[in-house]
């Protein structure tokens, strides 16, 4: 059903306080590209070469999955160039073995090093799964509290 004229003007004006409001309170020049990975689905992450990359991994299954479907190819290495990005990587602690994790810190790491000022990075886990593994790559650890 398409929208009519109020409920688009409605959703710009949210997105447009949206984008303000990301530039005021996180300090963002540019509203960011949020680039989501379930780090879970890296099963064979011990047996990538060493020239497979988390980002090459992350357009991979973007393509895969058809996210970037209407996009150029370089869509998204153009916004990682410019420091337009906001890495989301879900389940550290879900890798299959601390092998698994290691390797995914190193890839993790390599990125977040490589990669160009303005990008943000935010990997979540249980505690159980994360023995500082992240810290040798300049990473913080914060704790959310429970849930009540």
């Amino acid at each position: 059903m398409p929208k009519n004229k109020l409920e688009r003007i409605r959703e710009k004006s949210a997105n447009r306080a949206a984008q303000v409001r990301t530039r005021q309170e996180f300090g963002f020049q540019h509203v960011p590209l949020p680039v989501f990975m379930y780090l879970n689905r890296l099963r064979d992450i011990t047996n990538w070469s060493n020239d497979h990359s988390l980002f090459d991994e992350i357009r991979a299954q973007a393509n895969n999955i058809g996210a970037l479907p209407d996009f150029p190819e370089d869509f998204l290495r153009k916004k990682f160039t410019d420091g337009q990005c906001i890495f989301l990587f879900d389940a550290y602690d879900e890798l299959g073995s601390s092998s698994a994790r290691e390797h995914a810190a190193k890839k993790i790491g390599d990125l977040a090093s490589a990669s160009p000022s303005g990008n943000k990075f935010i990997v979540s886990s249980r505690v159980v799964g994360y023995n500082s593994q992240l810290a040798e790559y300049g990473f913080e650890v914060l704790s959310v509290n429970r849930l009540s």
